[in-house]
């Protein structure tokens, strides 16, 4: 099953190696789960910024793994320029 939001399609066989463990729960529980970015961080009782955070450099490994590294690449390069 793949699920489809505005930049991703998470699909099961996708290859988590390499993604942070936590950033990979809150991955699971956006796009499987369905959950909202204030309820991730709320049943993980972390700031809503490290949710984003950690999402995002989720879908980056996740993309990389694809072989998909100019996309991951644009998302590591954002997720830099946001903490500049």
């Amino acid at each position: 099953m793949a699920l489809k939001t505005h930049d991703l399609v998470l699909n099961d066989d996708d290859d988590f190696s390499g993604v942070n463990p936590h950033g990979a729960d809150c991955i699971r529980l956006r796009y499987i789960g369905r959950h909202k970015y204030e309820v991730i961080a709320s049943m993980l009782q972390i700031p809503l910024g490290t949710v984003r955070s950690r999402i995002n450099r989720a879908k980056a490994q996740i993309l990389a793994n694809r072989g998909n590294n100019a996309t991951a690449d644009a998302y590591k390069g954002a997720m830099e320029d946001s903490h500049a």
